[in-house]
């Protein structure tokens, strides 16, 4: 590769790949141009200057972005890199190589590993509106086969309904942070007796 062409903080970006790297770069810096070339000198080396290339293969390769059309931009010119180096076979493989959105890495990590951890592989994200809709509809669930429930009536007597939906609400949201998700929140002790609890002025 002919390194001249690029700024001094490009060629840095580019060939350092012996252990981690921070850039910070604003709009319109060449950010994404220097990370298909920091690919590509993995891939072809430098063999005019003794340098080796440090991946086989574009597979080798793992690469996060934030959105679905800038992982979608950057398998484009992964692609149209990797032909103009003359790895035709890598160009063939960036459809399914690990460049996506971190959404779609563990996606694709759990899907490929469902029958292990007992997930249905058919799994489809939810996000944005989608969730907090999902999210609403699961806390009405509960609320409609609980309240009758003579265990919970004590927190029906004491909260209105809408109350008690936003204390699920901020439950769920604890957990969704938590890796054993509900199982992670410590409840506390099981209550000897359900009482009301005097009030303070």
């Amino acid at each position: 590769m002919d390194l001249s062409k690029y700024t001094e903080g490009q060629r840095q970006a580019i060939t350092h790949l012996d252990g981690p790297l921070l850039v910070c770069a604003g709009a319109g810096t060449g950010k994404t141009f220097t990370l298909t070339q920091r690919i590509a000198y993995a891939l072809v080396g430098d063999p005019e200057n003794g340098v080796e290339p440090t991946l086989d293969s574009i597979d080798q390769a793992l690469v996060i972005t934030y959105a679905n059309k800038a992982a979608a931009e950057l398998k484009s010119r992964f692609r149209n890199m990797l032909r103009s180096v003359g790895r035709f076979d890598d160009a063939l493989k960036v459809d399914s190589a690990w460049v996506s959105t971190i959404h779609g890495m563990c996606s694709r990590i759990l899907r490929e590993h469902a029958l292990e951890l007992g997930i249905d592989p058919e799994f489809k994200l939810v996000m944005g509106a989608d969730q907090e809709d999902a999210l609403l509809r699961a806390i009405n669930l509960a609320i409609k086969t609980t309240s009758a429930n003579e265990h919970f009536q004590p927190l029906f007597n004491e909260y209105e309904t809408y109350a008690v939906k936003n204390m699920l609400k901020k439950l769920m949201e604890a957990a969704a942070c938590q890796t054993k998700g509900l199982d992670a929140l410590a409840t506390g002790p099981e209550p000897s007796s359900t009482a009301r609890m005097p009030s303070t002025t």
